[in-house]
């Protein structure tokens, strides 16, 4: 055989190998991630209620957003949700992949709400909302 041949041939096998190593190190890189997300920050979680006033008996939607250190959305978080006034529901969520759960508050009486979450039942979101029921 030429010898040029033989050592194009080995460089492919090389090369292929490369390759594969590559790919099968890849794939279970990305598995690793997806079974480990990343944890829940108290700094860059949010709350956000709209709209900000309600009459008594409307609703005001909540959404809840966690964040990690690195400002990744936190998938499959429990997010539990609690308010000075009125009733959340439901008082506890599982984040979707972008690490938003949603819920509703609504009161009989008027005045301010003051909302707080907490993540995985140790987190808490730092800044809370407020909205208010007037007449």
């Amino acid at each position: 055989m030429d010898r040029t041949f033989v050592v194009f041939v080995g460089i492919f096998f090389l090369v292929l190998t490369a390759f594969g190593l590559a790919m099968v190190t890849d794939t279970l890189d990305r598995r690793v991630r997806a079974s480990n997300p990343p944890s829940a920050d108290s700094g860059k979680s949010i709350l956000i209620s709209t709209p900000k006033d309600a009459a008594v008996g409307e609703k005001i939607n909540i959404s809840a957003v966690a964040r990690s250190a690195n400002n990744e959305p936190v998938p499959r978080a429990n997010i539990c949700i609690t308010s000075t006034l009125g009733t959340v529901t439901p008082e506890c969520a599982e984040s979707d992949e972008a690490g938003i759960t949603s819920y509703t508050l609504t009161s009989e009486q008027v005045g301010i709400a003051t909302i707080t979450g907490l993540i995985n039942d140790s987190t808490p979101i730092t800044l809370s909302v407020t909205a208010q029921f007037i007449e």
